[in-house]
């Protein structure tokens, strides 16, 4: 019959998952630093974006303080 006598190619053996795993499959042991590292630079591209359009996150800020005094000003009925 020979069901349990299968050849196995090395291409259909399954790899081992400690090879496998990429970059960000593991937690590093510097978190912290990549955290901040990743923090600093969302900061500089907020920077760049307000340095490069001004009044359009002036005008961004204006229209959502509007609603939010517009929201805070409206009776809640019970």
């Amino acid at each position: 019959m020979g069901i349990f006598r299968r050849n196995r190619d090395i291409a259909n053996t399954p790899a081992d998952p400690a090879s496998t795993l990429g970059t960000r499959d593991i937690v590093p042991s510097d978190i912290r630093n990549q955290i901040s590292a990743r923090g600093n630079a969302m900061l500089g591209k907020a920077t760049q974006f307000y340095k490069d359009n001004p009044k359009l996150v002036g005008g961004a800020a204006l229209l959502a303080s509007a609603l939010l005094l517009n929201k805070m000003r409206t009776r809640r009925v019970p």
